[in-house]
């Protein structure tokens, strides 16, 4: 091989080595973008979760009281109560 014949393979090589970045470079970009979105919607995803996490503790917390309630009133109807006389 001549050595114009190899400097004309290596220039070859190289532009679509060049072609090859660039393009892995655009992809790279289009990734970082996704990214950023993504984490967007996850801390959108976890502040909803935040407030359903707090709706379901005050839910909680309501349903506890009503089964106190109802269990004062069985207690005292059926006479199992401490305040019956």
């Amino acid at each position: 091989m001549s050595p114009e014949e190899r400097f004309t393979k290596i220039e070859n090589a190289l532009g679509a080595l060049a072609e090859h970045q660039v393009q892995h470079a655009e992809d790279i970009r289009e990734l970082r973008q996704l990214q950023k979105g993504l984490v967007v919607a996850v801390g959108k995803i976890a502040e909803g979760q935040r407030e359903t996490d707090q709706k379901l503790n005050a839910l909680i917390a309501v349903q506890l009281e009503t089964e106190q309630k109802l269990q004062r009133l069985i207690d005292k109807q059926t006479g199992n109560g401490k305040g019956k006389e």
